[in-house]
């Protein structure tokens, strides 16, 4: 949420819940745990969230494209790490 909130100048709290797109316990549990690791098959997850595709890596990288309207091609795309010292949580 935080990404996409930075992305577009917002505070966080203006923007829809997360749990409209995405079950935000299961995406902690998904990426938190050695077990989840060890039963993983994918080491990242895309989602749709307030207009942009959200990607969720295992190393905790969240990357942002906005979705036009233009046939969903992403105008803009941020490829970064959650900062050190933030939780690594879907933003």
């Amino acid at each position: 949420m935080n990404a996409v909130a930075r992305k577009e100048g917002i505070d966080p709290i203006d923007l829809e819940p997360l749990y409209h797109a995405i079950d935000p316990d299961s995406l902690d549990r998904l990426f938190s745990s050695e077990a989840a690791a060890a039963n993983r098959t994918a080491d990242e997850l895309t989602f749709t969230f307030a207009g942009y595709r959200v990607t969720v890596s295992a190393d905790g990288s969240i990357d942002t494209v906005a979705i036009s309207g233009d046939g969903g091609q992403p105008s803009s795309i941020d490829r970064s790490a959650t900062p050190s010292g933030e939780p690594n949580t879907p933003d």
